[in-house]
């Protein structure tokens, strides 16, 4: 089965501020992470990357999730940098 990858660069201008990324339906595979090496936030309801979320440390390789039900779901994502980019690549 060939997969075919996808590539979203998430501008996230300005620190502790929540953006957004609707994940495309048919993904089974996805890798996160910051352009600039910033601490990120994600959550999967909107508001919660001050409340309830997880952390992709600074100066990680980022997080990497597959065989998931993220299909046609938004990620809420949120930097401690600013002018960072959530680097987001997935796989159908």
């Amino acid at each position: 089965m060939n997969r075919e990858p996808e590539i979203f660069n998430l501008a996230l201008t300005t620190k502790d501020t929540e953006y957004s990324q609707v994940i495309p339906d048919g993904i089974v595979k996805l890798q996160i992470s910051s352009r600039l090496m910033g601490t990120l936030k994600i959550a999967y309801v909107e508001g919660e990357t001050a409340t309830k979320y997880i952390t992709i440390p600074a100066g990680s390789s980022g997080k990497y999730m597959a065989e998931f039900e993220l299909n046609g779901k938004t990620l809420y994502i949120q930097s401690d940098t600013d002018n960072d980019v959530a680097e987001i690549e997935v796989w159908k």
